[in-house]
C-alpha cells in the first residue's frame, strides 16, 4: 500500500486510529479500533466516511474495516459503493464491514462482488454473504444461474456458509451445473448444511460421471452422518478411482455401521497386501473404517494386512486389531515383533503401546536390541506410553543408541514413567553430542522433578542452542527450586524470545520474590512476545509492587498482554486496580473483558 497523496482533514486523534486499522498487524487494528468505540459516533463516522474517498489505500482500508467495527448501518450506502473501489483491499475489507453491519439490502451488491476478478474479494464476499442466512439465499439462487464460473462457484460456496435449510434446493440444482468444479462445490455446500433431505441426493452424487463429484459426496455424506447412506457408501467402495473408495470408507468410518463389514472386508482382501501406490491411501482407510465398525470377522483380513509391504497399512492394520480384539490380540502383536520386515515391527510395537500389559512390556523390552532404527523408536515410545518401571534399565541404555531418534524417543519416554532412577543418566544426555537429544533430556528432568538435576539444568542454560536453553528453563520451573533463580533472572535477558518466555514461566511457577523487579523490568521493556508471559508471573510473584505496571499494561496493544494482566492483577488483590479493571470491562477483546470480570470478583469477594 502507498502513503503518498493528500489526506482529506479529519480531527488528527482519528485520523492516526484509521491508519493504524489500515496496518496489518492484528493487535495495532485491535487496539485502534477499541479507541475509536470508545470514541463520539459523530465525530468518528463522518471522518471515516470522508477517508473512504482519501488517495491512499491504507487510508481507505482502515476507514472501511473501522465503519465495520463501529458498526454503523449509516455507513451502509458508503460501504456499497467502496465494493468498487480499484484496490482489492479495500473491496475486500468493505465486504467484511457490510457483513458484519448485518443489513439485508448489501446482498446484492455483496452478490455482484462475487464476479470479482480478485480471489480474496470473492472469498470475503462469500464469508460474508453467509453471515446473513436464508436472507442471502434467493439473490444466491440467482447467481447460480448466470455469469462465469468463478462467480457461479462463489455463489454455490456463499449459499452452503449461510447453512440454512432453504439453500438445500438451490444447490441440488447447481449439480446440474456444466463445470465440475461448480457441481463439486454444490455437493460440498450439501454435506456442510447437514440436511437429512439432502442425503437422497448426495447418494446419487455417488453415481456422478464426475470422479471428484463422487469423492466429494462421499466426504459429504461422512459430514451428514447417516445411516441411509451406508449401503451406497459400501458400493461405492467398488468404484474404479481410489480416490472414491478412499473417501467412502472414510465416511464408513466417521458412521460406524456394522452393517458395513462385509464390504470393508471384501476391500482389504482385494487391496492387501499388494496394493499400487495409488491404492494405499484408499485401503489405509478402509482399513481404519474396519477398526471403528469393530468387527470381529475382520480379524483374519487384518492380521494378513499387518503383514503387507505398505508401512502405513500395516500401521492401520495393528491399530484395528488392538481396536477389536483389545489384550487379546497381544500374542499376535508379539510375534509379529519378531517379524523379517522392519515396518511389520514397528507397527506391532506401536500397536503394544497402546494396550500395555506385562505381556506386552517383556517383548517389548526384547525388541530394544532390534536391528532397525525405526523399529527401536517404535519400541521405545511403546514403553514409554505404556510406563512401566521394568523398562527402565533398557530405556537407559538406549540413551546411548547409535540413532539420534531413538535417544530421544528415549528420553521422553524416560520422563513419561518419571523414575528418579533415570536422573543420572538423563543428566549426562544433556551433554549429548546432538541438540536433538539434549532438549528431550531437560523436558524429560522436568517431568521427573527431581532436585538433583538443577545445576545440570542450570548449566543448560547457557548451552549454545535455544532449543535445549528453553526446556531447561522450563524443567527448572516444574522442579520449582529456589536455587536456580538467579540463574532464570538472566535468562530473562536471553537474546531469544522463546527462552525468555519459559524464564519468566518458570520464575513465576517458583513464585520467588525476588524475581519481580526483573519481570516488572520486562514488563515495562520492548520484548513484544515477552510481556504477556512477565504479567502472568507477576500476578504470582509481584505483590503490590507490580501493581502500577500491570495497570499500564491494561492499555498495551497486545490482547495477550492486557489479559494477562488483568488476571495478575485478580491474583495480587490490591483494590486500587478496581478502577482499571473496571475500563477494561468495555476492552474490544473478548477475553480481556473475561479476566477483567473474573479479576474484580476476586478483589471484591
Amino acid at each position: 500500500m502507498s502513503d503518498e497523496g493528500a489526506a482529506t482533514p479529519v480531527q488528527p486523534g482519528v485520523a492516526s486510529l484509521i491508519v493504524q486499522l489500515g496496518e496489518r498487524s492484528p493487535d495495532v487494528i485491535e487496539k485502534a479500533a477499541r479507541a475509536l468505540r470508545e470514541m463520539d459516533a459523530a465525530v468518528t463516522v463522518p471522518a471515516l466516511l470522508a477517508a473512504l474517498a482519501d488517495d491512499r489505500e491504507n487510508v481507505r482500508v482502515g476507514a472501511a474495516r473501522g465503519l465495520g467495527e463501529i458498526g454503523m448501518a449509516t455507513a451502509h450506502a458508503d460501504l456499497i459503493a467502496a465494493l468498487k473501489d480499484k484496490a482489492s483491499s479495500v473491496r475486500h475489507s468493505a465486504a467484511f464491514a457490510l457483513g458484519n453491519i448485518g443489513d439485508p439490502t448489501a446482498i446484492p451488491a455483496l452478490v455482484e462482488a462475487l464476479t470479482a476478478t480478485d480471489y480474496t474479494v470473492r472469498w470475503a464476499a462469500v464469508l460474508n454473504l453467509g453471515k446473513f442466512g436464508a436472507a442471502a439465499v434467493p439473490a444466491l439462487r440467482a447467481a447460480i444461474s448466470e455469469g462465469e464460473k468463478s462467480a457461479r462457484q462463489a455463489a454455490v460456496d456463499a449459499l452452503g456458509k449461510t447453512s440454512a435449510a432453504d439453500a438445500v434446493p438451490a444447490l441440488v440444482a447447481a449439480l446440474d451445473d456444466d463445470e465440475e468444479s461448480v457441481r463439486c462445490h454444490a455437493v460440498v455446500g450439501l454435506g456442510g448444511i447437514g440436511e437429512s433431505a439432502a442425503v437422497p441426493v448426495l447418494i446419487g452424487a455417488l453415481n456422478a460421471e464426475s470422479r471428484g463429484v463422487r469423492s466429494a459426496a462421499a466426504k459429504a455424506l461422512r459430514s451428514v452422518g447417516s445411516r441411509a447412506a451406508v449401503p451406497a457408501l459400501m458400493a461405492a467402495l467398488k468404484d474404479d478411482d481410489y480416490r472414491v473408495r478412499g473417501s467412502a470408507a472414510f465416511a464408513l468410518e466417521a458412521i460406524g455401521d456394522a452393517a458395513a463389514a462385509p464390504a470393508l472386508i471384501a476391500a482389504v482382501q482385494e487391496g492387501c497386501p499388494y496394493a499400487s501406490q495409488g491404492d494405499e491411501e484408499a485401503n489405509v482407510f478402509v482399513i481404519q473404517a474396519l477398526g471403528a465398525v469393530g468387527d470381529g470377522t475382520a480379524v483374519p483380513v487384518l492380521v494378513a494386512a499387518l503383514h503387507a509391504d505398505d508401512r502405513e497399512i500395516c500401521k492401520a492394520a495393528a491399530m484395528a486389531l488392538s481396536r477389536i480384539c483389545g489384550e487379546t490380540i497381544v500374542p499376535t502383536l508379539c510375534s509379529a515383533l519378531k517379524h523379517d520386515r522392519p515396518s511389520v515391527r514397528a507397527a506391532a510395537a506401536e500397536a503394544l503401546g497402546g494396550l500395555g500389559g506385562a505381556t506386552a512390556v517383556a517383548v517389548l523390552i526384547e525388541a530394544l536390541e532390534d536391528t532397525d532404527g525405526w523399529a527401536r523408536r517404535a519400541v521405545v515410545t511403546a514403553l514409554g506410553k505404556i510406563g512401566s518401571a521394568d523398562a527402565l534399565p533398557g530405556l537407559v541404555a538406549t540413551l546411548k543408541d547409535a540413532d539420534c531418534w531413538v535417544r530421544v524417543f528415549a528420553a521422553y519416554a524416560l520422563g513419561n514413567i518419571g523414575s528418579r532412577d533415570a536422573v543420572p543418566a538423563l543428566i549426562a544426555g544433556l551433554k549429548d553430542r546432538d541438540t536433538r537429544v539434549r532438549g528431550p533430556a531437560a523436558y524429560a528432568l522436568g517431568n521427573i522433578g527431581n532436585g538433583d538435576a538443577v545445576q545440570a539444568l542450570i548449566a543448560g542454560l547457557n548451552d549454545r542452542d535455544t532449543r535445549v536453553r528453553g526446556p531447561a528453563a522450563w524443567a527448572l520451573g516444574r522442579i520449582g527450586d529456589a536455587a536456580a533463580v538467579p540463574a532464570l533472572i538472566a535468562a530473562l535477558q536471553d537474546r531469544d524470545d522463546d527462552v525468555c518466555r519459559a524464564a519468566a514461566e518458570a520464575l513465576g511457577t517458583i513464585g520467588n520474590a525476588a524475581a519481580a523487579p526483573a519481570l516488572i523490568e520486562v514488563l515495562n521493556g520492548d520484548g513484544r512476545n515477552v510481556r504477556g508471559t512477565a504479567a502472568e508471573a507477576l500476578g504470582r510473584v509481584g505483590g503490590r509492587a507490580a501493581v502500577p505496571g500491570l495497570l499500564a499494561a491494561l492499555e498495551d496493544d497486545q490482547r495477550r498482554v492486557r489479559g494477562a494482566a488483568a488476571e495478575a492483577l485478580g491474583r495480587i488483590g490490591d483494590a486500587a486496580a478496581v478502577p482499571a479493571l473496571t475500563a477494561a470491562l468495555d476492552d474490544i477483546a473478548d477475553e480481556v473483558r473475561l479476566k477483567a470480570r473474573e479479576a474484580l470478583l476476586r478483589i471484591r469477594v
